[in-house]
Order: structure tokens, then sequence, then C-alpha cells
């Protein structure tokens, strides 16, 4: 379980992703403001009853608008347990910032 605070306008920053080689499956919930989730180059608005569960080798990508997003994402890997990875541990550093700086 991770919850993001995404900036307002962010549109190339978060990197299109899959999880084939963890085989992490995600959920995306908005829990404040809106987002714009492409999957496979589809986009589909946060929250909407097609925001589903997004399987291992499903690309994504999030997007923000003119409001700022705070995104609950929630994850996790049949039959194994999850390893989360480096970035997402408390006090590492925040990997969109670093992409803008």
């Amino acid at each position: 379980m991770q919850v993001m605070d995404l900036p307002p306008n962010m549109d190339e920053q978060y990197p299109e992703h899959d999880h084939s080689e963890d085989g992490q499956e995600e959920v995306y919930l908005p829990l404040r403001g809106s987002a714009e989730i492409e999957i496979d180059g589809k986009p589909i608005p946060s929250g909407s009853r097609h925001d589903g569960s997004r399987r291992p080798g499903t690309k994504r990508r999030i997007r923000t608008g003119s409001e700022p997003c705070r995104l609950l994402a929630l994850g996790g890997c049949v039959d194994k347990l999850y390893d989360p990875p480096e970035v997402t541990k408390l006090g590492a550093p925040d990997p969109l910032l670093q992409q803008q700086s």
C-alpha cells in the first residue's frame, strides 16, 4: 500500500511501467483530487468503474490535471510476499522530485 501526493499538471514525470518482472498487480484509488491512469495507451479516469486491477504485464502511467491528487496504490503479488522497492521505503528520496530537478 502506498499513498502518493502527486503535483498538478503531471504528464510525463510518472514513468510508464509494468510489473512483468516482479508479478505485481495494482489498484489505484483517488483519496483527494483526480488523476488519469493510462492503461496500455488508453486513458481511464481514476476512480471510475473501469479502473480496476492492473495485471503485471499491463503498461500503466499516471497523469494529473490542474489540481494535485492524493492517490492510494494497492499492490500485491500472487503466491509470494511483496518485497517493496527501495524507492518506496520510509525516508527514500521521491523519484518524481528527483526527475524535476
